[in-house]
């Protein structure tokens, strides 16, 4: 019978073993019992050996413990005569006492600590020794009484309580078990569902092999044999299990939108439904799901629809546009923008501002420095969403399109689009979105006014609804600024109040040598490099205003006059400059006037075809024109005759009366019209053709 010394030196070598000093035993609690005071012990068979004692998360011992043995044998009676038979027994622990996980308080951080923070890398293992061999080694770590002590189907759950108390969404974890998991299908497939198990509960599992050898080799094992070092070396080197690398993988590739339930490429950017994802591009990607119990086979699982129905599948709250922001924003959303065309560099930038002051050669140093802040600002402030938008007209090659286009080599090929009519006038528009900056090169349509209208919506929107072919749809933000060009200066119908628009006339054209100068110094000579930084860090932009009107140019006015059909020219004749004259250039006597009264002096002035226009297509062109009625647009009883109408005002005057009181224009109105004679052979002091002058 061996005494307590002898248990004592023997419990110290097997401590040795698995690299484990006197002090580690003494603060690890081992206790040796003789067979005679293991009879105490709620343990069978009673031999002698030393008690491990199990600790919780905050590192006090518990009730449970576990019974390593220093003999195979007893020492007394018929048994102790021959060899053991059958297989030897190692461990013993009380009965019914149910299975846990050995926590050695070896670290420098609490367990409890440790369970609560993703972040710190585990290790699960094999066996209380093994376990406390790598904390020794500072590598936390876990200890199984046994490969499949970490299930509790009694109590109705994948895992045992103590395990429960781990958060493992995040973590990393190696699976390191004995040797023999190459070759024992019972240790190999314990690992391979715990690992499914853990892969399900978020956890990014990964199994480190110990090479085979003669002698079934434990961590403690290899790292006696091999040295601290190389034991770090095999967990660095652990290998995803099946269904973790899989799953895993998906992540890496994928994501689940929350907001639609459909999948996201990230590479591509690709919106697919379930079924497409499912049974379609990623239908052959599969892998084998160990089996459930000891005897069982494997079962072959399509990994894509296992991806689906994983909890901890990488998952975005929905798609959004936003130039400057991290990828994942702060509300959890996929960031589609895609970055810079280039990194900026600091460089010569004179190229571009000769270039942008030639184009302009016919602006005004204010129109001039108003179109490069309106280069410049949706840079310096990415995502910026401009109320205006620039056009550029003149004869073909003189670069108008290059001006434009020299802002992919800024903003990068994904977030840049050029569009021509028919992209505009698309029932699908996801061409339109995902991009900071738009040239739309000889936009004509013989609908001006339609197209006009919908460009309106185009720069100003800040959102828009995604319309692709074969796919939901869905609203994500529009950050995209227009760059129109043009041959013609009746390009766009401009209504007289826009504020939308910058427009500027190009010169004749340059030498083809210039422009392929320039084209060099923005491709081979770090132009656009150069330009991101100019626009980044350099360019001043002062309080200069997004969201400001764009400036009145003279092409401007031009381009509005073209526009315009009869009625509306000789409407915007009448309001400008608060003038009060006829198309004709004959003075209007009065400052008020109805719209019939108007509209005689219209139709006497010209052809035919102006005697077609009714009262409302009159009214609805001085509205458009900029008038507004007087009065507030009251209806006002005039001469007493009972009829009602509402009045314009012409000139500052007529300004003047937009807000007067009922009464007030009444009384101007009755005073001017006062000495209006009836037609019929006599003047009639509304006609300007037939007023004494």
């Amino acid at each position: 019978m061996l005494t307590p010394k002898q248990l004592h030196t023997l419990m110290l070598n097997k401590a040795k073993g698995s690299l484990l000093s006197p002090k580690d035993v003494a603060q690890l609690k081992f206790q040796v019992f003789t067979e005679e005071q293991s009879q105490k012990l709620d343990i069978f068979p009673k031999w002698a050996g030393f008690q491990i004692p199990y600790f919780d998360l905050k590192g006090k011992t518990t009730e449970f413990f576990r019974f390593r043995y220093l003999q195979d044998r007893p020492s007394t009676g018929f048994a102790a005569l021959g060899d053991p038979v059958g297989k030897v027994r190692r461990y013993g622990q009380p009965s019914g006492s149910g299975s846990h996980v050995y926590l050695p308080p070896l670290l420098d951080q609490s367990w409890a600590e440790i369970a609560a923070d993703p972040s710190v890398s585990l290790v699960i293992t094999e066996g209380e020794l093994k376990a406390a061999c790598a904390c020794s080694l500072g590598v936390p770590c876990i200890g199984l009484g046994g490969v499949y002590n970490w299930r509790a189907g009694k109590q109705g759950q994948e895992l045992i309580p103590d395990l429960e108390a781990f958060r493992w969404e995040d973590r990393h974890l190696v699976l390191c078990f004995d040797s023999d998991v190459s070759t024992n299908h019972m240790v190999r497939s314990a690992l391979a569902r715990l690992a499914s198990v853990l892969v399900h509960r978020g956890c990014n599992v990964l199994a480190a092999t110990i090479p085979e050898s003669e002698v079934k080799m434990g961590l403690d094992d290899y790292a006696l044999a091999n040295g601290a070092d190389a034991f770090r070396e095999l967990l660095g080197n652990a290998e995803p299990t099946a269904v973790s690398e899989e799953l895993h993988k998906l992540n890496a590739y994928v994501a689940w939108i929350a907001s639609t339930n459909e999948v996201l490429e990230l590479g591509t950017g690709q919106v697919m439904d379930r079924t497409n994802f499912t049974e379609g591009a990623y239908k052959p990607y599969t892998f084998l799901e160990p089996p459930r119990t000891e005897k069982g086979a494997p079962t072959l699982r399509y990994t894509a629809k296992e991806w689906v129905a994983w909890k901890y599948r990488n998952t975005v709250t929905a798609l959004t546009y936003a130039p400057g922001v991290a990828q994942i924003t702060k509300r959890g959303e996929f960031n589609m923008w895609t970055g810079w065309a280039t990194a900026p560099v600091p460089g010569s930038v004179a190229p571009w501002e000769d270039f942008l002051s030639y184009v302009l050669t016919r602006a005004t140093t204010e129109e001039v420095r108003w179109l490069q802040c309106w280069f410049a600002y949706p840079i310096r402030f990415p995502g910026v969403k401009l109320r205006s938008a620039a056009l550029i007209w003149g004869p073909p090659g003189v670069g108008k399109s290059l001006l434009g286009e020299t802002m992919e080599r800024v903003y990068g090929k994904e977030n840049f689009q050029s569009i021509e009519t028919a992209d505009l006038i698309s029932n699908f528009n996801e061409h339109l979105v995902r991009k900071q900056f738009i040239v739309g090169n000889e936009i004509s349509t013989s609908d001006k006014r339609g197209i006009t209208d919908k460009l309106k919506n185009l720069i100003t929107r800040p959102s828009v609804t995604v319309n692709a072919k074969y796919k939901r749809p869905f609203t994500i933000r529009d950050c995209a600024n227009y760059y129109f060009t043009s041959n013609h200066s009746n390009a766009f119908f401009l209504e007289d109040q826009d504020r939308r628009y910058f427009v500027h006339e190009a010169p004749a054209t340059r030498p083809n040598s210039y422009y392929q100068r320039y084209v060099r110094w923005l491709d081979r000579e770090g132009g656009g490099a150069a330009l991101l930084h100019h626009f980044l860090h350099e360019m001043d932009l002062g309080a200069w205003n997004p969201m400001a009107a764009a400036p009145v140019t003279r092409s401007k006015m031009l381009m509005i006059d073209d526009g315009k059909g009869d009625l509306e020219l000789w409407c915007a004749n009448l309001y400008r400059d608060g003038a009060i004259t006829s198309s004709l250039g004959m003075p209007l006597p009065y400052t008020l006037y109805t719209s019939k009264e108007l509209l005689k002096v219209y139709a006497g002035e010209g052809t035919e075809a102006r005697k077609g226009v009714t009262e409302n297509g009159l009214t609805r062109a001085m509205k458009a024109t900029g008038f507004r009625q007087v009065a507030n647009g009251e209806i006002l009883d005039l001469g007493g005759t009972g009829k009602r109408e509402r009045l314009w005002g012409l000139g500052r005057e007529g300004e003047r009366l937009r807000t007067a009181t009922g009464a007030v224009v009444k009384a101007q109105y009755t005073k001017e019209h006062a000495n209006d004679r009836p037609t019929g052979g006599r003047a009639n002091a509304t006609d300007p053709r037939t007023r004494t002058q």
